[in-house]
Formats: structure tokens, C-alpha cells, sequence
């Protein structure tokens, strides 16, 4: 079981274009979960930020997790993306595209 904090934001502003995702912008959607193992997706969807869909930010504390993009239900498995218990990764998103996150059996 793991605590998994997830945002989606946009990435960087107009005025100062740095491609780092840019939480500036009150436009932004976050969900704090608690995984386990079974795949599930959250409750969050990427949205449309005019040309791409921001970035997600995701923080994992208390295990590790596997996690997979996509439209729909997407199923995450143990041969998706793994995130190390205690790391925050970012990834591009693309508009409408949600995630499924599942705990890393040992």
C-alpha cells in the first residue's frame, strides 16, 4: 500500500516557456490515493491545455507502484512504469488520458 499524490498541470507559462510543469496556473487538478494490488484507475483526467495535455506529477511514499497512462480504463501490471517508493517523476500527458496505478508485489 502506498500513498500516491497525483497532478495534472500545464507545462511551463507563455511568458516563460520552460517546459517544466508549471503549477502557477491555478488550472491545475491534483488527487491524493492510496493504492493497492489490484489496479485501479484515479479519478483524474488529463485536460486539454491548448496544445498538449500538461504534465502529470506523481509522488509515491509507503512502497512502490507500478503505473500506466491511457484513455478509458487503462490496467496497470508489473510491466508498466515503475515508481520507487519515496520518488516524484513527471511525464508528458495527452488530453483525456487518465492513470491506473498498482502496488509493486514483493
Amino acid at each position: 500500500m502506498a500513498t500516491v499524490n497525483i497532478v495534472n498541470c500545464p507545462i511551463g507559462v507563455a511568458r516563460n516557456t520552460t517546459g517544466l510543469p508549471s503549477t502557477i496556473d491555478t488550472n491545475y487538478s491534483s488527487i491524493t490515493v492510496i493504492s493497492s494490488g489490484s489496479s485501479a484507475p484515479v479519478a483524474i483526467t488529463a485536460k486539454d491545455y491548448g496544445t498538449n495535455g500538461g504534465a502529470w506529477v506523481i509522488t509515491v511514499t509507503g512502497n512502490s507502484v507500478f503505473v500506466k497512462f491511457g484513455r478509458g480504463t487503462p490496467v496497470a501490471t508489473d510491466q508498466d512504469i515503475l515508481i520507487l517508493d519515496g520518488q516524484t517523476r513527471e511525464f508528458w500527458a495527452r488530453p483525456g488520458d487518465t492513470v491506473a496505478i498498482v502496488d509493486l508485489s514483493i
